[in-house]
């Protein structure tokens, strides 16, 4: 018996299609992927502004009237700050010498007293009450008064005058505001108040013409506020 012809091969089987992800879930991946980046990087910043504020909170808060007075006295140099104790090491550029610790009260109150080249105690901070011009604004009722610089050049008067206070930083920045309001020309140029804890601090500027007014009050819990005073005549 012949045999017939062998039965033909089956069909190849179809190769199974891989599944996968369509283009558009892929893109609503990457796209899930940079937002959770985004909010990972905002959170981050988020908490490191948090952090500097909480820090700027916890300083002294005399320690923008600090670094104002320091400007006038480029002689001198404040070194191993303490910003939340409120002190600092005082050095003199031209000796080297040192003076430590200082206390921000200390400092702005005209208590610190430096070596001189003879080798005698002088205040480090020196000024004249008799020579204030009259339109500087003297904060009603305060005590301990005094002049911590008074200059007088051809060209401009300036100086800085500090003294204490029961009243509130609301009272404070309403009298200066109202006493710059009488200066030819002169404006709020800007201002700023905290309150954390009990620590009050006030910066105003105003400025306008020939005069120039910038404020600096603070207080620290239970305390009265200081009240520095920088002003500045062109002539």
């Amino acid at each position: 018996m012949s045999n017939g012809p062998p039965p033909p091969y089956p069909p190849p089987a179809l190769q199974q299609q891989k599944k996968g992800l369509p283009p558009l879930a892929w893109a609503g991946i990457g796209c899930g992927s940079i937002a959770i980046l985004v909010l990972v990087g905002v959170a981050f910043v988020a908490t490191k502004i948090g952090k500097g504020m909480m820090k700027s909170l916890n300083e002294h808060p005399a320690k923008a009237a600090v670094e104002a007075v320091f400007k006038d006295y480029p002689t001198l140099e404040k070194t191993a700050e303490n910003p939340e104790q409120g002190s600092f090491t005082l050095r003199t550029k031209s000796s080297g010498k040192e003076v430590s610790p200082v206390s921000y009260e200390d400092w702005l109150h005209g208590k610190v007293m430096i070596e001189d080249a003879s080798g005698g105690s002088v205040p480090a901070l020196q000024g004249d009450l008799s020579k204030i011009p009259a339109w500087v604004p003297h904060y009603p009722g305060a005590t301990g008064e005094a002049s911590l610089l008074h200059q007088e050049s051809p060209t401009r008067i300036h100086g800085i005058l500090v003294a204490d206070t029961t009243d509130t930083k609301e009272a404070i920045s309403s009298f200066f505001a109202a006493e710059s309001g009488k200066l030819s020309g002169v404006t709020s140029s800007g201002s700023s108040n905290t309150d954390f804890g009990g620590k009050r601090s006030l910066n105003m500027s105003f400025s306008g013409g020939k005069y120039r007014l910038q404020i600096h009050a603070y207080g620290m819990p239970g305390g009265p506020m200081t009240v520095v005073t920088i002003y500045t005549e062109e002539k």
